[in-house]
Protein backbone atom coordinates (compact mmCIF):
# COMPACT_ATOMS: atom_id res chain seq x y z
CA UNK A 1 0.00 0.00 0.00
CA UNK A 2 1.37 3.37 -1.03
CA UNK A 3 -1.46 5.81 -0.44
CA UNK A 4 -4.49 6.37 1.76
CA UNK A 5 -7.53 8.43 0.78
CA UNK A 6 -9.46 10.10 3.58
CA UNK A 7 -12.96 11.47 3.60
CA UNK A 8 -13.09 14.79 5.45
CA UNK A 9 -16.46 15.35 7.13
CA UNK A 10 -17.12 12.80 9.84
CA UNK A 11 -13.67 11.25 9.46
CA UNK A 12 -11.05 13.84 10.34
CA UNK A 13 -13.32 16.83 10.90
CA UNK A 14 -16.65 16.69 12.69
CA UNK A 15 -19.53 19.02 12.03
CA UNK A 16 -19.86 21.78 14.55
CA UNK A 17 -22.59 22.53 15.45
CA UNK A 18 -24.04 19.03 15.07
CA UNK A 19 -26.43 18.28 12.20
CA UNK A 20 -29.22 17.98 14.77
CA UNK A 21 -28.54 21.50 16.07
CA UNK A 22 -28.30 22.92 12.54
CA UNK A 23 -31.59 21.34 11.46
CA UNK A 24 -33.32 22.38 14.68
CA UNK A 25 -32.39 26.03 14.07
CA UNK A 26 -33.33 25.93 10.38
CA UNK A 27 -36.72 24.38 11.07
CA UNK A 28 -37.43 26.92 13.81
CA UNK A 29 -36.48 29.72 11.42
CA UNK A 30 -38.75 28.31 8.68
CA UNK A 31 -41.61 27.72 11.11
CA UNK A 32 -41.48 23.95 10.68
CA UNK A 33 -42.63 22.43 13.96
CA UNK A 34 -40.72 19.27 14.87
CA UNK A 35 -40.25 18.02 18.43
CA UNK A 36 -36.70 17.30 19.57
CA UNK A 37 -37.24 13.54 19.85
CA UNK A 38 -39.06 13.46 16.53
CA UNK A 39 -36.24 15.32 14.84
CA UNK A 40 -33.63 12.84 16.14
CA UNK A 41 -35.76 9.93 14.94
CA UNK A 42 -36.48 11.46 11.54
CA UNK A 43 -32.81 12.32 10.96
CA UNK A 44 -31.76 8.76 11.82
CA UNK A 45 -34.48 7.25 9.63
CA UNK A 46 -33.61 9.48 6.69
CA UNK A 47 -29.88 8.75 7.09
CA UNK A 48 -30.53 4.99 6.98
CA UNK A 49 -32.76 5.37 3.92
CA UNK A 50 -30.12 7.40 2.08
CA UNK A 51 -27.35 4.95 3.01
CA UNK A 52 -29.48 2.07 1.72
CA UNK A 53 -30.16 3.92 -1.53
CA UNK A 54 -26.46 4.67 -2.02
CA UNK A 55 -25.51 1.05 -1.28
CA UNK A 56 -27.89 -0.03 -4.05
CA UNK A 57 -25.92 2.13 -6.46
CA UNK A 58 -28.53 4.81 -6.95
CA UNK A 59 -26.47 7.97 -6.48
CA UNK A 60 -28.33 11.28 -6.91
CA UNK A 61 -26.59 14.27 -8.43
CA UNK A 62 -26.62 16.08 -5.06
CA UNK A 63 -26.61 13.98 -1.91
CA UNK A 64 -27.36 16.91 0.45
CA UNK A 65 -30.37 17.99 -1.62
CA UNK A 66 -31.55 14.37 -1.94
CA UNK A 67 -31.22 13.95 1.83
CA UNK A 68 -33.27 17.08 2.49
CA UNK A 69 -35.96 16.09 -0.03
CA UNK A 70 -36.33 12.74 1.76
CA UNK A 71 -36.23 14.51 5.14
CA UNK A 72 -39.08 16.83 4.12
CA UNK A 73 -41.05 13.84 2.83
CA UNK A 74 -40.47 11.88 6.06
CA UNK A 75 -41.70 14.89 8.05
CA UNK A 76 -44.87 14.83 5.96
CA UNK A 77 -44.15 18.16 4.32
CA UNK A 78 -44.88 18.87 0.69
CA UNK A 79 -42.24 17.82 -1.74
CA UNK A 80 -41.67 21.46 -2.52
CA UNK A 81 -38.23 21.57 -4.13
CA UNK A 82 -37.87 25.17 -2.98
CA UNK A 83 -38.08 24.19 0.69
CA UNK A 84 -35.53 21.38 0.25
CA UNK A 85 -33.19 23.81 -1.55
CA UNK A 86 -33.66 26.41 1.19
CA UNK A 87 -32.85 23.85 3.88
CA UNK A 88 -29.81 22.60 1.92
CA UNK A 89 -28.49 26.14 1.38
CA UNK A 90 -29.03 27.17 5.01
CA UNK A 91 -27.42 23.96 6.27
CA UNK A 92 -24.27 24.56 4.21
CA UNK A 93 -24.11 28.18 5.40
CA UNK A 94 -24.16 27.06 9.04
CA UNK A 95 -21.76 24.17 8.76
CA UNK A 96 -18.53 24.48 10.66
CA UNK A 97 -15.87 21.97 11.46
CA UNK A 98 -13.74 20.97 14.39
CA UNK A 99 -10.96 18.40 14.13
CA UNK A 100 -11.41 15.14 15.95
CA UNK A 101 -8.94 15.21 18.86
CA UNK A 102 -6.70 12.45 17.49
CA UNK A 103 -6.88 13.41 13.80
CA UNK A 104 -3.69 15.48 13.49
CA UNK A 105 -1.57 12.92 15.34
CA UNK A 106 -2.90 10.08 13.17
CA UNK A 107 -2.33 12.04 9.96
CA UNK A 108 1.18 12.99 11.07
CA UNK A 109 2.12 9.35 11.73
CA UNK A 110 0.57 8.06 8.52
CA UNK A 111 2.18 10.81 6.40
CA UNK A 112 5.59 9.48 7.45
CA UNK A 113 4.90 6.20 5.58
CA UNK A 114 2.17 6.84 3.01
CA UNK A 115 0.98 9.37 0.49
CA UNK A 116 -2.22 10.89 1.87
CA UNK A 117 -5.12 12.34 -0.06
CA UNK A 118 -8.38 13.96 0.99
CA UNK A 119 -11.53 13.41 -1.03
CA UNK A 120 -14.85 14.90 -0.04
CA UNK A 121 -18.38 15.53 -1.20
CA UNK A 122 -18.04 19.28 -0.90
CA UNK A 123 -20.72 21.84 -1.66
CA UNK A 124 -19.47 24.69 0.51
CA UNK A 125 -18.30 28.03 -0.84
CA UNK A 126 -15.10 27.85 1.23
CA UNK A 127 -12.59 25.62 -0.58
CA UNK A 128 -11.74 22.27 0.96
CA UNK A 129 -8.05 23.22 1.10
CA UNK A 130 -8.87 26.35 3.10
CA UNK A 131 -10.80 24.38 5.72
CA UNK A 132 -8.00 21.82 6.03
CA UNK A 133 -5.43 24.63 6.31
CA UNK A 134 -7.53 26.43 8.93
CA UNK A 135 -7.39 23.30 11.08
CA UNK A 136 -3.69 22.57 10.55
CA UNK A 137 -4.25 19.49 8.39
CA UNK A 138 -3.51 20.52 4.81
CA UNK A 139 0.22 19.92 5.25
CA UNK A 140 -0.36 16.16 5.61
CA UNK A 141 -2.11 15.75 2.26
CA UNK A 142 -0.28 15.48 -1.03
CA UNK A 143 -3.53 16.09 -2.85
CA UNK A 144 -7.13 16.99 -2.21
CA UNK A 145 -10.23 16.58 -4.31
CA UNK A 146 -13.57 18.25 -3.65
CA UNK A 147 -16.63 16.96 -5.48
CA UNK A 148 -17.61 20.47 -6.54
CA UNK A 149 -14.33 20.72 -8.50
CA UNK A 150 -15.35 17.95 -10.91
CA UNK A 151 -19.13 17.66 -10.51
CA UNK A 152 -19.05 14.07 -9.22
CA UNK A 153 -19.93 12.94 -5.69
CA UNK A 154 -19.09 9.79 -3.79
CA UNK A 155 -20.02 6.98 -4.04
CA UNK A 156 -19.61 7.37 -7.82
CA UNK A 157 -16.35 5.51 -8.53
CA UNK A 158 -15.23 8.19 -11.00
CA UNK A 159 -14.39 10.58 -8.17
CA UNK A 160 -11.95 7.99 -6.83
CA UNK A 161 -10.40 7.56 -10.27
CA UNK A 162 -9.89 11.34 -10.45
CA UNK A 163 -8.24 11.28 -7.03
CA UNK A 164 -5.94 8.40 -7.98
CA UNK A 165 -4.83 10.22 -11.12
CA UNK A 166 -3.52 13.18 -9.11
Amino acid sequence: MEAILFDVGGTILELSPSPYEIYRSIFAELGIGVGDNDLETVLATTRREIESTLCEGDAPSSIPLFFNERLMETLGLSEDAGTAWAVTRRFSERMGFEPYPEARAVLCRLAERYRLGAISNWNLSEPLESVLEEHGMLEYFEYTLASNEIGIEKPDPHIFYHALMR
